[in-house]
Order: structure tokens, then sequence, then C-alpha cells
């Protein structure tokens, strides 16, 4: 996600990782709803380009497999 921008704060969020500072993660409350669905967005997306992307590539006899 890094790769295609996302801050990484939001993918810390996206990957449900906990902040090991105990002050930070005490006063850090925001959730980055709206930051996080824009990113599994945007994964989704580059996911469905790389699929795309191979099913081109892929000999036509191979398609249905």
């Amino acid at each position: 996600m890094i790769k295609f921008g996302v801050a990484p704060d939001v993918v810390e969020k996206c990957l449900n990782h906990t902040e090991e500072n105990k002050v930070k993660r005490i006063y850090q409350r925001y959730n980055y709803k709206d930051e996080q669905k824009a990113a599994w967005k945007l994964l989704g997306e580059n996911l469905d380009l790389i699929r795309d992307k191979a099913l081109i590539n892929k000999p036509k006899d191979q398609l249905d497999s």
C-alpha cells in the first residue's frame, strides 16, 4: 500500500497493528476510517490491474483454468 502512496499510519491501521508506545496509543485515537477505506480500494484496484495483466499475457488455451 505504501508503494501506492498510502501513508504508513494508515497501512498500520489497515493491518490492525497497535502502537507499541503506550502514551501515543492513549492520545492518538483517530481511527483513519475514511483513509482505510480508500487504501483498501486502491489496493483492490491495483490487484485487479495485476490480474488483468496476467490474463492478457496468458496463452488462450489456458484462459479457462
